[in-house]
């Protein structure tokens, strides 16, 4: 299997790997960097009945602006049908980890998923939830090995 769909503007990237996005934020996003991850999922959406996303939230990523995460959250909101599972990443630490977790949190509770949201201190964590909804994915090793293709490229 595959990364594909490859895009990048700075330090945010997304893929998809089978039926996975994946979004790598290594820095606070700008909305124009918000747009392209959202794109990702909007293409998803028109291509999968089902699928799973995992967002990547390095060390260099803050809390983005209000109007960023309503861009993210309305995206979300209107693929929920088909979203089975959604896995956060909160890489950092410490005061800043826990401010970035409640942003997440915070933006979990407005979307009231149907699916399951769980969030996570290490990709390799992550994959392992994402491949108990999707078992047809890639494996939980393809899965890490696509967020560091994602972060070198």
């Amino acid at each position: 299997m595959f990364l594909e769909q490859v895009q990048r503007q700075g330090r945010v990237c997304s893929g998809v790997l089978g039926s996975v996005t994946i979004a790598v934020w290594d820095e606070t996003p700008t909305m124009e960097q918000a747009r392209m991850v959202v794109s990702s999922l909007t293409r998803m959406s028109r291509s999968h009945k089902e699928f799973a996303l995992m967002a990547v939230l390095g060390r260099n990523c803050s809390i983005p602006d209000g109007p960023i995460r309503e861009l993210i959250v309305d995206e979300m909101r209107r693929a929920s049908s088909q979203i089975r599972a959604l896995a956060n990443v909160v890489e950092s630490d410490g005061f800043a980890a826990a401010a970035v977790r409640a942003v997440v949190t915070g933006m979990a509770v407005m979307l009231r998923p149907a699916h399951q949201v769980k969030t996570f201190t290490s990709v390799h964590d992550a994959t392992g939830f994402l491949q108990s909804f999707l078992p047809r994915t890639a494996s939980a090793n393809a899965l890490s090995d696509a967020v560091v293709e994602l972060r070198a490229r």
